[in-house]
């Protein structure tokens, strides 16, 4: 960085600015830094966006896991793997596979996004609807779904309630020990359930015995 070159670049490459007092390219300088700040500060500001998108599509996906009642690694066995095909046959985009690549969807993450999903819709119940759906995943692992559907700055909302393992059998008294307890845990009222519904099974439908009708016995 001698002296002697530096005038001599200006010269040879710059000559239109060689005569240009010190000051001009102070000043030049300060602009360059502002802009330079201007970009990091609006390239932070897009990835602090684009974090809170990826953050909702991940909830959305892992509801949809629950809702669907898949088993939790369908997200990163079924659904990360034919997105990222969808992305590279659309667009042939890298960056956005390599994108795809960083969104958390194992088993433990969209447990723990239901979860936090249901805990979000247990402080809004008073009143509500409750419908239920036991079903069999890989490895015969039976869970039961419990779905809410309910008002909300009048609305009619409906989201996951919980989702449950049912350790040993799934008769109708399991079923219920579960919504019970769960209920027990959480402090919800099981008077707030104005109506209750659930597939056509036996052990859900049963006059005498099924799931619904100890919910009724319970209620009354």
């Amino acid at each position: 960085m001698r002296s002697g070159k530096l005038v001599g670049h200006l010269k040879s490459v710059h000559p239109e600015q060689a005569e240009k007092p010190f000051e001009y390219f102070k000043r030049m300088k300060e602009e360059r830094l502002k802009t330079k700040q201007k970009s990091l500060t609006e390239l932070l500001k897009s990835q602090t966006s684009k974090n809170e998108q990826e953050l909702q599509a991940n909830y959305e996906f892992s509801f949809l896991i629950a809702k669907t009642s898949r088993p939790h690694t369908d997200g990163e066995e079924l659904l990360k793997p034919a997105i990222e095909i969808y992305l590279r046959a659309m667009q042939n985009n890298k960056r956005a596979n390599w994108e795809l690549a960083t969104l958390p969807l194992s088993n433990d993450t969209v447990r723990r996004r239901i979860d936090e999903i249901a805990d979000d819709v247990k402080t809004q119940l008073t009143k509500f609807s409750l419908a239920l759906d036991e079903t069999t995943v890989r490895d015969s692992e039976a869970l039961l779904h419990a779905y809410a559907r309910f008002q909300h700055n009048s609305k009619f909302m409906e989201e996951m309630l919980f989702c449950e393992s049912l350790k040993t059998t799934t008769t109708a008294q399991d079923i219920y020990n579960v919504v019970r307890k769960y209920l027990a845990d959480n402090n919800i009222l099981i008077s707030n359930i104005v109506s209750t519904a659930a597939d056509c099974a036996p052990t859900m439908m049963g006059r005498h015995k099924g799931v619904l009708k100890l919910l009724k016995d319970d209620k009354s």
